[in-house]
């Protein structure tokens, strides 16, 4: 793993991002910036980006590439956005761009893999609260392609959570990022 320097970097503290050796030569040619994106997030995330070359726009090339699409060389197809391959950062960290960390996907898969998004931590990954069920108010509950996999209801949070990870691990042979 090697740590390659922003060319400037107006939003973090961040000096370096991460590549692989074998990736260093390939990426360390152009000048790489940090890319504010908020999407649909309360707090923005943070990609490297580089401006396209003339040359690269010739050919089809976006006139901004990103780094971990450029890693997998994935940055010169053109796909329609709802079959569009994407990349997942596995550790949810977009300043790791070494190979292990990045899985191509879709961009239903891709979302599976956001960490919970309540600051709070309540409605922990996989559980869901329902006021009107007395007995057992938490259900646990998870999206896998597509479709609504019910587990069960429990009488606790950490109970619903904790069998919503055990069956999206038996479904899927992975840990949901949480």
């Amino acid at each position: 793993m090697k740590k390659v320097p922003f060319s400037t970097n107006s939003y973090t503290d961040d000096k370096y991002f991460l590549v692989d050796y074998e990736d260093f030569e390939k990426v360390s040619q152009f000048n790489w910036i940090l890319k504010e994106h908020n999407g649909d997030r309360k707090t923005p995330k943070y990609y490297v980006i580089r401006a396209s070359s003339k040359e690269e726009k010739t050919q089809g090339s976006p006139l901004q590439i990103y780094l971990h699409r450029f890693i997998l060389n994935l940055h010169f197809i053109r796909e329609p956005k709802i079959n569009r391959r994407e990349v997942d950062h596995l550790d949810q960290n977009t300043l790791n761009n070494t190979k292990s960390n990045l899985e191509y996907g879709t961009r239903h898969r891709n979302s599976q893999n956001r960490k919970d998004s309540n600051e709070t931590g309540e409605g922990k990954w996989g559980s869901v609260f329902h006021k009107n069920f007395k007995k057992n108010p938490w259900e646990a509950k998870f999206t896998y392609e597509r479709r609504t996999c019910y587990v069960g209801v429990f009488s606790t949070e950490k109970e619903a959570h904790e069998t919503a990870v055990k069956a999206y691990i038996k479904l899927t042979g992975r840990k949901p990022n949480i």
